[in-house]
């Protein structure tokens, strides 16, 4: 009996640190995999937030790189005025592509030069120009974007408000007034030639700074007028203008106002044709001036008492003179020759390539043929206005005979 009591406890005490050994085996497996995961979910997290880390400091770096702000501007304009506003732009960073400029929320605003080129004043310090127009009193200049630019992608923005700027009025009452306004305006050249029998061309040639020559405009009372050609470099601009006037005129006179002196500048030139009236005018129609109106008359006349004597003395020599006379007569007094114009031709004043252009077809336009010569025709046609019109065309301009 007491060798069955020892026995017993002897096997339970080795079962006992068997299973004990089992549960703490299988306790200490369980225990690394957690710590193992929990080991790994913490590297990543602590990865996440070194890059969450980085990710922020990069960006507290960039918005800390591009700085706008304006130089200068004007603080009050007047319709239709060009204006420049300057701005500058400093960039701190080393490593960029480009800077570029845009314009948005504006209203009744033109502007001039949305594309200008950067120029750098120091290593990281840029300034432009751009130029701006006023359309109307209800206007709202644009907020202005600057972005700075790297491997084609935008890399930071920096914002400049829209400016306030006053509006003004100007010119009202002043029949003058040519609708320009601008830092200098010159009158570079005039020429003068007889148009028709009534009126007279005269072609201006004018120059200004900060000005809107597109606008210029003289007198009301001259109907036909109009901008011949217009040159932009800014900021300055060169214009070719031409009006009709009446025959009699004897001074064309305007003024401008002066954005430097604040006051409006006259500029008045005399007509003076005396240089101008040759035997080569190409101003004028042949088809009514005194010479041709007694030519005619005179071959009628011939004609008629040539038919009176052929039928007094019924001799055959007076009809064939009668009808020679008769054929000339009827080659004068028929209707000129008429082509038909492109769109957009231009019209000379002489038939040469260095002539002065004073006028320009919008539509394609039927022509009466005067004369040809060189290369050109002469041409006679009117407007819209019913304005009679009469230059010189190059013969390549004709569309159809």
């Amino acid at each position: 009996m007491k060798h069955l009591l020892l026995l017993l406890l002897i096997s339970q005490f080795v079962f006992s640190n068997v299973l004990q050994t089992e549960e703490l085996s299988v306790f200490d497996k369980s225990e690394n995999k957690i710590l193992e995961k929990e080991n790994k979910s913490l590297k990543k997290e602590n990865k996440n937030k070194k890059e969450y880390k980085e990710h922020i400091v990069e960006k507290v770096a960039i918005s800390k790189t591009l700085y706008s702000s304006y130089l200068s501007y004007p603080k009050f304009v007047y319709q239709k005025q060009r204006f420049e506003v300057n701005i500058k732009t400093i960039v701190t960073r080393n490593k960029f592509q480009r800077l570029e400029v845009r314009f948005v929320d504006s209203k009744n605003i033109t502007i001039l030069n949305p594309h200008s080129n950067w120029k750098v004043k120091k290593n990281s310090e840029f300034v432009n120009k751009f130029y701006f127009k006023i359309n109307s009193k209800n206007f709202v200049m644009p907020k202005i974007q600057i972005l700075l630019y790297l491997k084609n992608k935008v890399i930071e923005v920096s914002y400049l408000n829209p400016l306030y700027i006053k509006y003004q009025t100007l010119g009202l009452g002043n029949k003058k007034f040519s609708k320009v306004i601008a830092k200098d305006l010159k009158l570079i050249s005039f020429k003068t030639k007889q148009y028709n029998n009534k009126e007279l061309l005269t072609v201006l040639e004018l120059t200004g700074e900060n000005a809107n020559l597109e606008d210029f405009v003289l007198s009301e009372n001259y109907k036909e007028q109009g901008i011949t050609f217009l040159k932009e470099y800014f900021p300055s601009q060169s214009l070719i203008y031409h009006v009709i006037i009446p025959i009699h005129t004897r001074k064309i006179s305007f003024n401008y106002y002066n954005t430097d002196t604040k006051r409006f500048k006259n500029i008045s030139f005399a007509i003076d044709l005396k240089n101008d009236l040759v035997s080569t005018q190409t101003d004028l129609n042949p088809s009514n001036s005194n010479f041709e109106f007694y030519k005619k008359t005179a071959i009628a006349i011939i004609v008629l008492l040539l038919l009176i004597l052929t039928i007094w003395k019924r001799k055959v020599i007076f009809l064939i003179f009668t009808l020679i006379f008769l054929i000339i007569l009827i080659i004068y007094i028929m209707p000129n020759k008429t082509i038909i114009l492109s769109k957009n031709v231009v019209i000379y004043i002489l038939p040469t390539k260095n002539s002065t252009i004073f006028h320009q077809t919008n539509k394609e336009q039927v022509v009466e043929i005067l004369n040809q010569k060189a290369g050109f025709y002469k041409v006679l046609f009117n407007t819209k206005n019913n304005t009679e019109i009469i230059g010189w065309i190059k013969e390549k301009d004709v569309i159809k005979n």
